[in-house]
C-alpha cells in the first residue's frame, strides 16, 4: 500500500501529466556532504557520514569515513530501489554535481573508480564539471568528463539528456562553461542548463546554443504565478530568499 507521502506526490505528478507535461524524479545519495552533527544523520544510526574517501568537504569539516567495497554495491542497490519506486513518473535524474556521492566518484581527486548500472526506466544525469561546492574541483575535469559523456552516449542510446549546472563565477573568478558537453560531446541530444539565467541571459543562451534553460530559484520564488509567463512578458520577478531553499527533514 502506498503511503501517505506517495500518494500526495502522485497527485502532483498526475496533475503535471494533465497539462501534457513531465516529471522525472531526482534520486542520490549526499556522501560526505552532510557534517555529523546534521539532524538526517545524528537523529537516525542507519545514516552514517561515509563517502568515497576520508576527505573532509571543506577545511576544518570533520572526515568522512571511507565507503568499503561492498558498500559500493549495497549503495548502486539503493539507487536501483530509488528508480522502482519512482513508477508513475517519465523516468529518474541521478544526481552527480555539487560533490554529492557520485560526484565524488568521478572527480579524481578520490582516487576511486565508480561503476554503473543501467536501470529500465529513462534515465538522465545532473553534472557540473567546474564546480568547487563542497571541496571539489579536480585540477583539469575536461578529460575525465569527456570520459564520463561519451561512455554514456556509447553505452545508452535511450538516455533522456543530461542536465549541466554552468559555474559562472566561483569565488569572484570567472570559469570555464560547459559549452564542449553540449557543442562537442553531447549534440544532437538533449541538454538542459542551469547556473544563474536572468531572463535576459536565458534568451541569448537559447537563441546561440538551443537546448533548454531551467531556472531553479527564480522557480521557487515565482512557480505561483507562472514563472515561464512572466519571462515571456518581461514581468518583474519576486527575489528569492534563500533560507526557504531547504528544510529539515525528521529522520526517524
Amino acid at each position: 500500500m502506498p503511503s501517505d507521502l506517495e500518494r500526495c506526490i502522485m497527485k502532483v505528478v498526475d496533475g503535471v501529466h494533465a497539462q501534457g507535461s513531465y516529471f522525472y524524479m531526482q534520486i542520490g545519495a549526499a556522501g560526505r556532504q552532510p557534517f555529523p552533527d546534521d539532524p538526517q544523520i545524528s537523529r537516525s544510526p542507519t545514516f552514517p557520514h561515509i563517502g568515497a574517501s576520508a576527505l573532509p568537504p571543506s577545511a576544518g569539516a570533520p572526515a568522512s569515513r571511507a565507503r568499503m567495497k561492498e558498500e559500493i554495491k549495497e549503495h548502486l542497490d539503493f539507487f536501483g530501489t530509488a528508480a522502482t519506486n519512482a513508477a508513475g513518473f517519465d523516468g529518474v535524474k541521478i544526481h552527480g554535481a555539487n560533490g554529492v556521492l557520485v560526484d565524488e566518484f568521478i572527480q579524481s581527486m578520490f582516487g576511486r573508480a565508480v561503476e554503473a548500472v543501467r536501470g529500465v526506466v529513462r534515465v538522465r544525469l545532473r553534472l557540473r564539471p567546474s564546480n568547487r561546492t563542497g571541496g571539489m574541483g579536480m585540477d583539469g575535469p575536461l578529460p575525465t568528463f569527456s570520459h564520463l559523456v561519451m561512455r554514456v552516449k556509447e553505452l545508452y542510446p535511450d538516455f533522456a539528456y543530461l542536465h549541466v549546472i554552468e559555474v559562472r563565477v566561483d569565488g569572484g573568478r570567472e570559469v570555464e562553461t560547459d559549452d564542449f558537453i553540449r557543442k562537442i560531446l553531447w549534440a544532437p541530444r538533449p541538454v538542459i542548463s542551469a547556473g544563474g539565467y536572468t531572463r535576459e541571459l536565458g534568451m541569448q543562451t537559447a537563441e546561440e546554443k538551443g537546448g533548454l534553460n531551467a531556472y531553479g530559484m527564480w522557480y521557487i520564488s515565482n512557480f505561483q504565478s507562472d514563472l515561464p509567463k512572466r519571462l515571456e512578458k518581461n514581468i518583474p520577478l519576486t527575489k528569492y530568499d534563500r533560507s526557504t531553499f531547504y528544510m529539515e527533514i525528521l529522520v526517524v
